[in-house]
């Protein structure tokens, strides 16, 4: 049997062929990269608060009240008035007759 056909049959050259060690494999990847991705969110995130590049924006925000973790800003109240005047917009377009005549 040559090399192409035991490479194929066995799976990846280099690794284990039983598929139990390829699972198992996938599973520790993905809980690596849950485990950076907490590490990221609780521990690097708040972390930058406190470097000195960072300190006045976290300030600002604070003092202002702006709502850093909005999403998409549909929880922010200023964005209302602009969101309505944007669908009636596309809603009801201006229309051109009349204009420059």
């Amino acid at each position: 049997m040559c090399k192409a056909m035991s490479a194929s049959s066995t799976g990846s050259p280099g690794r284990g062929s039983s598929p139990i060690g390829e699972t198992t494999r996938r599973w520790a990847m993905l809980a690596g990269c849950l485990l950076a991705l907490w590490g990221f969110i609780f521990v690097v995130g708040p972390g930058l608060r406190n470097l000195e590049a960072f300190r006045p924006l976290a300030a600002f925000i604070e003092e202002h009240g702006i709502d850093a973790g909005a999403l998409y800003y549909t929880e922010v109240e200023e964005v209302g008035p602009s969101e309505t005047s944007i669908r009636n917009s596309l809603a009801y377009p201006p229309s051109r007759t009349g204009r420059g005549k």
